[in-house]
Formats: C-alpha cells, structure tokens, sequence
C-alpha cells in the first residue's frame, strides 16, 4: 500500500525504493569488481563511471542498465 504523507498526500511504496537502491548498489559493485578484475583502479571515478554505465544486468526492478549521461534506462 501507499503510506500517508499528511501534508503531501500518498507517498509511493518504500518497497519501490528498496528495489532501486538494490540495482543501483548492485550496479557500483559490480563495475567496482569488473575494474578490480582488470587490474584498473576502481578509485578512478572517471573510470567507475564509465563501467556504472556499461553494466547490463536483470536486476530487482527489470533490467538495468544506463544512457550516456548516467540515466537509468526504462524498460
């Protein structure tokens, strides 16, 4: 169900952001892990963030993956 924000109104289900934050978490670490096992730096932000958008993984709201600017792809 929605929980009720008295001076909002309905707030979406927690259980929605739950499931986002797992993707997103899942998407750092897993391009944390593919730089690790390239021997590149994954403190390397600029090339953390590249991996972050190469990723492309069923994860717990659909399939995940990014446009060029960081987006999370609707599908």
């Amino acid at each position: 169900g929605r929980v009720h924000n008295p001076t909002s109104g309905p707030l979406p289900n927690p259980a929605t952001f739950s499931a986002q934050t797992f993707d997103a978490v899942y998407s750092f670490v897993s391009a944390i892990n593919s730089l690790s096992n390239d021997g590149s730096n994954p403190a390397n932000g600029t090339l953390l963030f590249n991996r972050v958008l190469s990723v492309n993984f069923a994860g717990s709201t659909g399939t995940v993956r990014y446009t060029p600017s960081g987006d999370p792809v609707s599908i």
